[in-house]
């Protein structure tokens, strides 16, 4: 008999997968042990993206959609079925990701603050015990409602004589004197006279009109009757309504002569409106903070920035000063600051502000303002935790490095207390030192404790002695990786020589930050020719606050130091914008720092090499990235065949529609079959079976392989297939030099992995002809690189070097560091050496 279900429940410990073939994975069979923290490792393209995001979190994220109603699922983006035999005990999923790597850029509306999930609890705080200041006067605004009225005849002396009424709206057609009477009220005020309507007919289109609706005498009429009266006014007036208050001295306001007495008026309105200076403001909702919704500047549409008139700059919004919001969100306070004071803090300050918030306050305007400020220093705590307190909350996410982001998001998910989910990390390491990493570890502690299961892709050896169970796949890349190489907890890892990972072999150089700097400056000085320079001086940017750098050239320099030093900011936002100036070349950085830069004149390019994907489209591959695609299919193109057939080299490009691509598939090789309401699927094309081409062009051949057959083949199969052809031989064959060989030709860009796609952007700088010297720029190149795969990126950068250009990166690698001939070393507010 079967168990029953809860102890089947109870007995489930592992996400069981079985025949999985995503991508190169090579049919693996694997349990991850779930409430653990698991780490898996490898080197680069040898699956581990294809693993955890691309098949566990895939699924996880399918099936909790499958969860919903059909109706509902017809909003949502159809998440594809992993290609296994059997996937089962996945639980809900969510990604964390420095996405800035994969994705393209990040909106330049995103904050921290909206990464990390504080803008929102800001919003609610602000909404709930948030006041309204006039910018033009200072007062507070604030909607009136009757009891306020109540109120204010209450401050009257006793005897005072009042009139409460409202201002006849425009109505088409205008009302008369008789419609007014009919519907209950019988005295007006216009030209200073009051009339009384069942004797007057009159009604002058051009006077300004007052409709009486109650007469009173202050302290002798209930509030029971003035309340009934206000809420008649408010509700002709179209929500305003004033009160005539006998002046029995000088009036004190804004008073008019009725009836040939003064009479002070008294102005109540249910909007939210300034009466001194004219100005009507928005009503306080959540949407009203933030930059991607109600709340974006009307001026640079929630940026913060604007482009400068040379179109080559981005300067700080002149109505906004830079904090993306609109003029009614900037004119909100809590306590004694507005949101955009709140945003140029840091997580600690915040929490300093928020403490001082409930000494003020200690009972609360709200019970529900109470739980948002003690959601919010939870958040906050998470943030400080997490080693992000040297940012300000409204720090543009654009301008964070992709370590940062990944840690920002970890905040949000920590601080959203969840449970019972599977937590999948893409390396959470990112930019930080082996210092640095500790906060991190025990922050997916943290997240495990709270009974979930934590999946972590990383390289850094601090992570993976830490975890629970190591999952390393490899041994190669691209077809030759995709399997597992060890499995287990992280000791037997440590000392087994057979795995050749990172982990198992000492750092090249057991140094620590200072002296991998000096011996950095020791290779600098020691060479002689130092005769040509960057120099950057009066550098401003984030925490790069007026230094003076100077970059060697001709050298492979590495910037370095703790997260937060300013690494990115000087390599990207601040280095590269004043070469693309100076060469007059187009810069999509933003934004962008200032500096006064000198020296480096015999530059005549600079290239920012990233590990954002090469291209979104499938139809991009290495060949094609290479320009190789070409000289292949004019080899194709000469064949006696081709010439037969009248076959050009156009004939062999699956991209034109002129050319020799499948008329079914239009070139993909694939159909995408829609399956109504279940996930759609994907099969190769009948019709070519995958070829991309009609059956006519691979009737044509090449050494008795056609075109199809060769885009099929890995670079080291192409370099020995192309001996012949030197032009395209010597362009396969630096493949193979910086560890590419794997790769296949035809291969789709967008399945890359972002060290595959950096090394082959180098590689086509360097195929390039040489026509002068070059910058060469790189910003955390080593990211999700393992050891090995630092070595080959070392060989570009050499290869690079040899070839005349120069080499500036930001990175934390030591590896890289130990290699490098000259380190600056950044602290946290500048340049340490």
């Amino acid at each position: 008999m079967a168990p029953p279900l809860a102890s089947r429940a109870v007995a489930v410990r592992q996400i069981e997968l079985r025949g999985v073939r995503v991508h190169n994975l090579k049919s693996l069979d694997l349990d991850i042990p779930l409430n653990q923290f698991v780490v898996v490792t490898g080197v680069s393209g040898s699956g581990k993206t294809s693993l955890a995001f691309d098949t566990v979190l895939a699924e996880g994220q399918r099936r909790y959609i499958e969860s919903f109603s059909v109706s509902a699922r017809r909003h949502l983006e159809r998440i594809e079925r992993p290609d296994a035999d059997r996937i089962a005990h996945v639980p809900v999923a969510i990604p964390v990701r420095g996405d800035r790597r994969r994705g393209g850029r990040t909106d330049p509306r995103t904050s921290l603050a909206m990464l990390a999930d504080v803008l929102d609890g800001l919003s609610l705080l602000y909404t709930r015990k948030g006041q309204i200041i006039c910018p033009g006067c200072g007062r507070e605004i604030r909607a009136k409602a009757p009891a306020d009225l109540v109120a204010a005849v209450e401050t009257l002396g006793e005897g005072t004589r009042c009139q409460l009424g409202f201002v006849p709206p425009d109505v088409v057609p205008p009302e008369t004197a008789a419609g007014w009477l009919a519907r209950g009220f019988s005295r007006a005020i216009w030209e200073g006279v009051t009339h009384d309507l069942s004797v007057s007919t009159a009604w002058p289109e051009s006077a300004e009109k007052r409709l009486i609706v109650d007469r009173f005498i202050a302290g002798k009429s209930s509030a029971a009757r003035i309340v009934e009266s206000a809420e008649t006014a408010f509700r002709e007036g179209e929500g305003r309504c004033w009160l005539f208050v006998e002046a029995r001295e000088s009036p004190s306001g804004e008073s008019q002569i009725i009836d040939g007495r003064h009479w002070e008026m008294l102005v109540f309105s249910r909007r939210l409106e300034c009466d001194a200076c004219q100005r009507t403001f928005l009503p306080l909702e959540p949407r009203l903070f933030n930059p991607l919704s109600t709340g974006a500047c009307l001026n640079c549409r929630g940026t913060g920035q604007l482009v400068g008139e040379d179109g080559s700059e981005s300067v700080t919004c002149s109505a906004c000063s830079g904090s993306r919001l609109r003029d009614e969100a900037r004119a909100v306070r809590v306590g004694d600051h507005f949101l955009p004071d709140l945003l140029c803090m840091t997580a600690d300050q915040i929490l300093s502000f928020l403490i001082r918030l409930n000494d003020a306050d200690p009972q609360g305007h709200h019970q529900s303002a109470e739980r948002i400020r003690g959601d919010l220093m939870q958040r906050l705590t998470v943030i400080a935790s997490l080693g992000l307190n040297y940012l300000t909350l409204g720090r543009a996410a654009d301008s964070l490095s992709c370590g940062e982001v990944c840690r920002a998001t970890l905040a949000a998910v920590l601080g959203a207390r969840v449970t019972g989910a599977l937590v999948v990390i893409d390396e959470p390491s990112a930019g930080l030192t082996p210092e640095e990493i500790p906060c991190v570890v025990q922050a997916l502690r943290q997240l495990q404790s709270l009974r979930n299961s934590v999946l972590v892709v990383d390289h850094a050896i601090a992570l993976v002695e830490a975890s629970d169970h190591v999952i390393e796949l490899g041994p190669g890349a691209g077809p030759t990786g995709g399997s597992i190489v060890y499995q287990g907890p992280p000791l037997p890892l440590a000392t087994s020589a057979a795995t050749g990972s990172r982990e198992t072999r000492p750092p090249k150089q057991a140094a620590t930050e200072l002296q991998i700097a000096a011996s950095g400056r020791e290779r600098q000085k020691s060479r002689k020719a130092k005769s040509n320079a960057l120099c950057l001086r009066n550098i401003e940017h984030h925490t790069l606050r007026q230094i003076d750098i100077e970059f060697p050239l001709g050298q492979l320099c590495v910037v370095t130091g703790r997260s937060g030093c300013g690494k990115t900011s000087l390599v990207v936002q601040v280095l590269y914008p004043a070469i693309c100036r100076r060469l007059g070349q187009s810069c999509d950085v933003f934004p962008q720092g200032t500096c006064d830069l000198t020296g480096g004149d015999n530059l005549i390019d600079v290239a920012l090499v990233d590990q954002s994907p090469l291209t979104k489209s499938s139809r991009s591959n290495p060949a094609s990235w290479l320009n190789v695609f070409d000289e292949i299919r004019q080899t194709f193109a000469s064949t006696k065949d081709a010439k037969q057939r009248g076959f050009t080299g156009q004939q062999f490009s699956f991209n034109s529609a002129q050319g020799g691509r499948c008329r079914s598939c239009l070139g993909t090789g694939l159909l995408k079959l829609d399956m109504q309401f279940l996930p759609d699927v994907t099969m190769n094309c009948p019709e070519c079976g995958g070829t991309r081409y009609r059956p006519e062009i691979l009737e044509v051949q090449y050494r008795g392989r056609s075109i199809a057959d060769v885009l099929a083949m890995s670079v080291a199969e192409a370099a020995v297939f192309f001996r012949s052809q030197p032009r395209i031989q010597s362009r396969i064959q630096f493949l193979q030099q910086i560890g590419l060989d794997y790769l296949v030709l035809g291969q789709p860009s967008d399945s890359l992995s972002g060290g595959e796609a950096q090394r082959l952007k180098l590689a086509s700088r360097l195929l390039v002809p040489h026509r002068g010297a070059s910058l060469i720029l790189c910003d955390e190149p080593t990211l999700g690189l393992h050891a090995r795969d630092v070595e080959r990126l070392l060989v570009c950068f050499r290869e690079l070097l040899a070839s005349g250009h120069s080499v500036i990166v930001a990175d934390t690698s030591p590896e890289l560091i130990a290699s490098a001939d000259a380190v600056l070393d950044l602290g946290r507010f500048g340049s340490k050496g």
